[in-house]
């Protein structure tokens, strides 16, 4: 569904949805797959939250980090500039367990 609304604002709030519901073992692997799918969105929006909730996961899930780090350092070279800013800060949190998450990346409470 995420990936076939017309409208952008709905994909990437559901790119938002998507990294939150996350947290959640059992919901974890649709929403890794749902926004590993967002990652190729033509909104710069929509890849932006598509990063973010995939940080949120590899935090909770720490095994899917090499996945989720081959499938974000490719947008280093996004032609949107914050796609490719939103990638790089990614990379170094990855990379960097010891990184705070970014409090603007995160949603939900608690």
């Amino acid at each position: 569904q995420a990936k076939s609304d017309p409208v952008p604002m709905v994909r990437w709030h559901l790119a938002m949805i998507l990294g939150n519901l996350a947290a959640d073992r059992e919901h974890m692997p649709i929403c890794t797959r749902g926004l590993l799918g967002l990652l190729r969105d033509r909104s710069p929006f929509v890849k932006s939250w598509a990063i973010s909730g995939l940080c949120q996961i590899e935090r909770g899930f720490p095994a899917r980090r090499a996945r989720i780090l081959s499938a974000i350092a490719p947008l280093a070279n996004d032609p949107s500039i914050a796609v490719r800013h939103r990638a790089a800060m990614a990379v170094s949190l990855l990379m960097d367990p010891e990184l705070g998450m970014p409090s603007s990346w995160v949603k939900r409470k608690g």
